[in-house]
């Protein structure tokens, strides 16, 4: 699903869309760093989201309370991401035209 959510994104970029990407539950795991998929025969989705700067979308966010649920330490995720209390994500739902969810 990670996949199919990410090339979304880049599709919504083409169109000029401001977007704002957040990670929550098992979604974190996509932030992780030095992951190797490669033994599984899988391209990792972290160098994927390494480039979501080069289409504009610079707006990466990452549910805090995900993390410490998962027992992930933020050094351990992509830099660049802003990790969000549970307000702050209520804040920024209430704030978007669209939403999509993946």
């Amino acid at each position: 699903m990670a996949k199919e959510g990410l090339d979304a994104i880049l599709a919504a970029s083409a169109y000029g869309q401001h977007i704002q990407v957040l990670f929550m539950d098992e979604g974190v795991f996509q932030l992780l760093r030095h992951q190797s998929p490669k033994s599984l025969s899988l391209k990792s989705p972290s160098n994927l989201i390494e480039t979501l700067p080069i289409y504009g979308i610079t707006d990466l966010y990452v549910c805090e309370d995900s993390l410490t649920k998962r027992a992930i330490n933020e050094e351990l995720i992509m830099p660049g991401t802003q990790c969000l209390s549970k307000e702050d994500i209520k804040h920024l739902i209430a704030t978007q035209d669209a939403i999509l969810n993946f």
